[in-house]
Formats: structure tokens, C-alpha cells, sequence
């Protein structure tokens, strides 16, 4: 993966190696489906060129919704 890019707070990102700032990947992303979760957000921004997407870090808090993408189109 790319260089690591600090978005707001303590969240750290790296960029993608192929789609770089369109594709962020939280270095706390759930590692049980980072590859799936990296394979589909690819798909995605061959197939849109105006979109981004962050894959967000794995969240264990109970009653949270624990969303695995975030998704922008410009």
C-alpha cells in the first residue's frame, strides 16, 4: 500500500497503491476482510471516476454500526 495520510484526529489512512488518495485504507481496517473490502472499493472506482472511498478502521463497541466502507462522489 501507499504512504499514510492522518485525516482528523488519531484516524491513519494509507493510500492505495493503485488508486492512491481515491482508495483510503484505515490501518485499523478489519483484517479478516481487507482483501474483499479492497478487491470491491476497486471495482467501484474503475467503474466511477468521480468517486472515493475510504475502507473504515473495525470498531468493537456493541450497538455501533460498524459500516465497512464510506463512500464520496464528487
Amino acid at each position: 500500500m501507499g504512504q499514510n495520510r492522518q485525516l482528523t484526529g488519531k484516524m491513519m489512512y494509507q493510500q492505495d497503491e493503485i488508486y492512491g488518495e481515491r482508495l483510503l485504507i484505515s490501518i485499523h481496517a478489519d483484517q479478516t476482510e481487507l482483501k474483499d473490502n479492497i478487491r470491491a472499493a476497486r471495482v467501484l472506482l474503475r467503474c466511477f471516476d468521480d468517486m472515493f472511498i475510504i475502507i473504515n478502521e473495525h470498531l468493537f463497541t456493541i450497538g455501533h454500526k460498524n459500516p465497512e466502507y464510506l463512500m464520496i462522489v464528487i
